[in-house]
């Protein structure tokens, strides 16, 4: 049953006084503030028809496009029998080939339960790559754990790839939102990979994100970037973290109610045990009552 308004806003403004966002500076010493937006910055959301993969018979969908710190962020929103009423949203990113990725087909099996899909590209990354900083950002990623093997140059691509992916997933959640067909009091949100980091600290930040699944988050020796400095901002609102048996984690600096998974295999793509666990999850906390 869809929450009334007035619930919803009482629901938010208690997660506004719980929530504990830790105050983060950069190298320079100045607050690191992953919410700032171009003044007076609209939404710009624009939505279009567009084809489905066979994973996601029986729903409609669409591309759209939300305007983010004066770029543009491409999505898909696959939608459930618009009978149904308005529905949970969750909102997926991450996958190295961007929103059309065929690791986000698993949250097909979500649709029968009516709810809504949305993907979208994160920054170097699906429609936005680029053949100049793409792979460097892979590489900075990947050697981001130590931030001794870091050049200057890779830790300002990391710095602006992970402020503008936060913004964006924000700006999308509060995009979703608007939408008469997303329930806005159930909405998730999922990073695989290079987007579970970012979907850690966006939740933290972001009041609207009821549930949060990070799989596989790469820790980073960088203050400001990692997200486990932002983890336990989430609570009372539950995550789960998907990891690999043997690699970097980010559990033990969640908060409860919290999750862990351990995967058989490295990821980015999740093995059919971490799908069950996942589907599970988010059924537990965005579905309908």
């Amino acid at each position: 049953m869809r929450r009334s308004a007035e619930s919803v806003c009482v629901v938010r403004a208690k997660l506004a006084t719980t929530m504990t966002t830790p105050t983060i500076r950069s190298a320079s010493g100045m607050p690191f503030d992953f919410s700032a937006t171009l003044p007076d910055e609209p939404l710009g959301l624009s939505l279009a028809a567009r084809a489905l993969s066979a994973s996601f018979e029986g729903a409609t969908a669409h591309r759209f496009e939300v305007s983010s710190r004066g770029d543009r962020v491409p999505g898909r929103l696959v939608l459930p029998d618009p009978r149904s009423g308005p529905c949970p949203v969750i909102l997926a990113f991450g996958a190295a080939d961007g929103c059309l990725s065929t690791d986000f087909d698993f949250l097909a099996g979500l649709i029968g339960d009516d709810f809504a899909v949305a993907t979208i590209d994160l920054p170097l990354y699906g429609e936005r790559r680029s053949a100049k900083f793409s792979e460097r950002l892979v590489s900075a990623i990947s050697r981001a754990g130590s931030a001794s093997e870091l050049d200057p140059n890779a830790i300002a691509l990391l710095t602006e790839f992970t402020r503008q992916a936060v913004r964006d997933v924000t700006r999308t959640v509060e995009a979703l939102s608007t939408l008469s067909a997303v329930d806005e009091s159930r909405i998730a949100i999922l990073g695989l990979g290079d987007g579970a980091s970012v979907a850690t600290i966006a939740a933290s930040i972001d009041s609207h994100v009821n549930a949060a699944v990070s799989a596989f988050a790469q820790p980073m020796d960088i203050d400001e970037l990692d997200a486990r400095a932002f983890a336990n901002a989430i609570a009372p609102r539950p995550i789960l973290a998907i990891e690999a048996a043997n690699g970097p984690s980010i559990f033990d600096a969640c908060a409860e109610p919290k999750v862990r998974h351990n995967a058989t295999g490295a990821g980015p793509a999740l093995d059919d045990e971490s799908v069950k666990v996942t589907l599970d999850f988010l059924r537990q906390h965005v579905a309908r009552s």
